[in-house]
Parts: structure tokens; C-alpha cells; sequence
């Protein structure tokens, strides 16, 4: 063996135009099918993670909240405590609370008027989502103060206003009646989503309760954790129909053995187990919901991108391999002469065979390590320095 691989060695220095040219085959190729594979992953977790930091992996809200026929209900809130606060902190897997009141209204300058949907956060909480908001104001600042105002620039263009201009915003409260506070406007931001930039309003939460009339209460509160890890659709509609049998079933012996075996084989992982953990710390007419159920079309959208990675790279691997497997057999076939003379010296097939096996091996890890190495630090520098897709 290490005969063949002296002889390969051997073959590998004297023939320096061939190896360079074959080894810079394979460089490329697994320089591209690193590339491409670290690219994919990483588009993916931007698209998961951009997206769910923004809406909350786990959202609380009145259990009515959502089942009301109204746009936004303000009736059906949650009322703000210490207590409630700290037991959402509390938990290991929790990163981030924000507590929130989200509802439209009417956005007025001296010039214009255009429909808005109005954000109010609490400008005491140090959210890092709330950075991200600050980051991406491209003229003048964040909010800082009660009745201070931050829109997107289109928004800003459409009303004619500048910084530092006072607008109104008018709105209907809870019990049903028209109410306005007049604001100033202190910055316009640039989002990667065209509807903030036209409609988007950022306030102050303590402005929007005394507008509203939800003075110490909050229509949503978004939890960001740590580990939002997310069953298939299979698994999960098969521990779903487990847990209906379960509650369906006649005789307690029954119920305990269905749910037993849902959590034995579909046990609920990240966001879904954090978001029935905190049952125990939300109020009873709350009601703690992962981001699975609160937007199913992000988790189909993830789970598509699956088989898309998967056919991407299949294709990649394809390619690389009929790039590097013709660079060989021309590398051979380039050199029958010189194999004849070897053969016609004695040589056996089967070393013959060793000692092209040991050469193509050779070239392989010299053109893979040379690929590798520049591939895996451009996606390194890549995880660091994130693409900006907006």
C-alpha cells in the first residue's frame, strides 16, 4: 500500500501539469458545494430567525383575542403585573419579552392622511429586536420619550412630513369612541418588508394605553426563546390524533395511555413544550400559543425549503462529481503511453490499478483540502458578516 502511495507521490510531482489542473478541478468543486451548502443552511435560518424574532416565537394573549370577529379586539387584553412579568422571564428558555399593543388607526399631517397600523412598546424594555428597529432608522432616531413618533419613509413621503413635524393619530378606544394624541416625528426607518415602510407607526406603549383606555394592560406579549425546534407535520398530526383519542376516550385508564404514548413517541420540543410550560405562569383566560399555530404557513415554508436544499445540493453533487471523475479519466487516458511502457516492464494489471486508485486518491485530498479550506472560511466570514437582503 504504501508502495502505491510512494509511486503515486512519485507520478504526482512529475507530471505538476496535470496535478495542477486536476487538483484545481476538485478544488473548485468542493469550494462551490461547500459554498452553496453553507449558503442554503444560512438563507434558511435568516429567513427562520429574522421572521420569528420579529413576530415572537411564542405569543400570549386573551384567549378571545383571536376567536373575536373584530380586527384587533382591544376588549379582550391582558392585564400587566410584576409577577406575570418575572414568571415569563423566569424560564430558562425564554430570551426576550416584549409586551405590546398592536391596533389601527389614521395617521393625519397638514398635508395628508393614510391608514396605519400602530406598534406600541414598552421604550423601557432592551428587547434586541428592539435594537434591530433602532438600527434600521436611516434618518433622525428611535422613539426615546412618550409622545414621540417613528414611521417608515414611505409613510413619511406619502403624508409630506418631515423630522421634527407634530401629526395626530386618531384611533377608536375600547369603549367604542373616537380619541387622538398628537405626536412628533422623530425618525424614518427602512425595513425589509414594504408594508411597514408605507404603514407602520412605532409609539410609545404608555401613549397608546392612555389613548386606548388600557391603562396597564396590553393586547399581546411576545416571547423570544432560545431553542424554537419544530416537529415535522407528520409527527405532529399523528401526536395530535393520539391526544384526541386521548380526550375522547372512555375510561381514564384509556386517556392515560394515549397521552402517555404521544409524549413517549412525539414528545413536544422548543416552542411548543416552552409555550405549555408557561400554562402554569399566564392568568386563566390567557393563552400561550407557539409559533407553529400562530403562523402555519412560516413552518410549511421551512419545512419546504427542506426538499429544495436537498434537490439543490443533490444537483450540485452531481455536477462536481462528472467535473472530477472527466478530469481523471482524461488524466488517464492522456497518459496510456506511459502505462503501456510500465505494462511492457512488467508491471501487473493490478498494480497498475493500485497506482492509478493511490494517485486519484491523492489528487483528491490535495484538491479537496485545497476547496475546503478557503470554502469553509468564506462561510465563516459569511456567519459573521451576514448577507443583508434588504
Amino acid at each position: 500500500m504504501f508502495y502505491f502511495l510512494k509511486l503515486a507521490a512519485g507520478n504526482i510531482v512529475k507530471n505538476r501539469r496535470n496535478t495542477f489542473t486536476i487538483a484545481l478541478v476538485v478544488a473548485v468543486c468542493v469550494f462551490f458545494m461547500e459554498f452553496m451548502a453553507g449558503y442554503m443552511d444560512g438563507f434558511k435560518d435568516k429567513i427562520a430567525n429574522d421572521t420569528l424574532e420579529r413576530s415572537g416565537h411564542i405569543t400570549v394573549y386573551n384567549r378571545e383575542y383571536y376567536n373575536s370577529l373584530d380586527f384587533m379586539p382591544l376588549d379582550y387584553n391582558i392585564e400587566i403585573t410584576e409577577e406575570l412579568i418575572n414568571g415569563l422571564k423566569g424560564h430558562s428558555n425564554v430570551t426576550g419579552v416584549r409586551e405590546e399593543i398592536n391596533f389601527g388607526g389614521v395617521l393625519n399631517s397638514e398635508y395628508d392622511n393614510i391608514d396605519v397600523m400602530v406598534k406600541a412598546i414598552n421604550i423601557q424594555n432592551e428587547n434586541p429586536l428592539y435594537e434591530s428597529r433602532k438600527r434600521a432608522v436611516t434618518e433622525g432616531r428611535f422613539i426615546e420619550n412618550p409622545g414621540e413618533f417613528v414611521i417608515g419613509f414611505k409613510a413619511a413621503r406619502l403624508l409630506g412630513v418631515e423630522r421634527g413635524d407634530s401629526v395626530i393619530l386618531l384611533t377608536m378606544d375600547q369603549y367604542g369612541g373616537m380619541n387622538a394624541i398628537e405626536g412628533v416625528i422623530t425618525g424614518f426607518f427602512v425595513s425589509n418588508m414594504p408594508s411597514e415602510d408605507e404603514g407602520l407607526l412605532i409609539c410609545a406603549l404608555s401613549d397608546a394605553q392612555d389613548l386606548l383606555g388600557l391603562e396597564g394592560r396590553v393586547t399581546e406579549i411576545f416571547l423570544n426563546i432560545r431553542d424554537y425546534e419544530v416537529l415535522n407535520s407528520a409527527h405532529s398530526e399523528k401526536r395530535r390524533k393520539l391526544i384526541e383519542k386521548s380526550t375522547t376516550a372512555e375510561t381514564p385508564e384509556e386517556r392515560e395511555k394515549f397521552a402517555a404514548e404521544a409524549d413517549k413517541k412525539y414528545p413536544l420540543k422548543g416552542a411548543e413544550k416552552t409555550a405549555k410550560e408557561l400554562e402554569d405562569v399566564i392568568p386563566g383566560y390567557a393563552a400561550a400559543v407557539p409559533w407553529q399555530e400562530e403562523q402555519p404557513a412560516i413552518r410549511y415554508a421551512l419545512e419546504m425549503l427542506e426538499p429544495m436544499t436537498f434537490a439543490v445540493s443533490a444537483i450540485l453533487v452531481f455536477v462536481a462529481a462528472m467535473g472530477i471523475t472527466n478530469s481523471f479519466l482524461m488524466n488517464i487516458m492522456g497518459r496510456m503511453p506511459e502505462f503501456g511502457v510500465m505494462r511492457a516492464m512488467g508491471l501487473s494489471t493490478k498494480q497498475m490499478f493500485g497506482m492509478i486508485v493511490s494517485e486519484s486518491f491523492l489528487l483528491g485530498v490535495i484538491g479537496t483540502a485545497a476547496g475546503m479550506i478557503p470554502g469553509v472560511g468564506l462561510v465563516y466570514y459569511f456567519q459573521k458578516n451576514p448577507i443583508n437582503y434588504g
